[in-house]
C-alpha cells in the first residue's frame, strides 16, 4: 500500500507536468516541450509503476492522470503527424517550381530565381 503523503506528491508533480506540456502543446508552444523532457520521462515512469490497487480516490486521481497523458501524446502525434505533411507540401511546392516559368516575348524561357526558402528548416 502507497504512504498517503507519498503517492499525493508524486500524484500532484505528475498533475503540474502533464497541465504544464498540454499548455504548451494547446498553444503551439512546442519549441518549449524540450525543458520538459526529463519530467515528462519520469512522470511517465511513475505512471507505468505506481500500483493500480490503492484508496478509492488514488486509483481515481491515477486514471484521471493517465486519460492526461493519453491526451497530451494524442496532441503531440497530431503536431508531428501535421509537421511531416507540411514538410511534405513544401517537398511538393519546390519540385513543382522547377516546372514553373515565364516566357518572353520571343518564346525564350526566363528562368524564376530558385527559392532560398528557410521553411524546411522550420518545419
Amino acid at each position: 500500500m502507497l504512504g498517503g503523503s507519498k503517492w499525493r506528491n508524486r500524484l500532484a508533480r505528475i498533475e503540474k507536468v502533464l497541465g504544464l506540456e498540454r499548455r504548451l502543446l494547446r498553444d503551439g508552444r512546442i519549441d518549449e516541450l524540450a525543458a520538459l523532457t526529463h519530467d515528462r520521462e519520469r512522470i511517465s515512469l511513475w505512471l507505468t509503476d505506481l500500483p493500480d490497487s490503492g484508496p478509492p480516490e488514488y486509483r481515481r486521481h491515477l486514471e484521471h492522470l493517465r486519460q492526461k497523458a493519453r491526451q497530451n501524446g494524442a496532441l503531440l502525434r497530431a503536431y508531428i503527424e501535421g509537421a511531416r505533411s507540411a514538410l511534405s507540401t513544401v517537398t511538393v511546392i519546390e519540385e513543382e517550381q522547377a516546372n514553373l516559368g515565364a516566357y518572353a516575348r520571343d518564346g525564350t524561357r526566363i528562368d524564376t530565381p530558385k527559392p532560398s526558402s528557410t521553411t524546411r528548416t522550420r518545419a
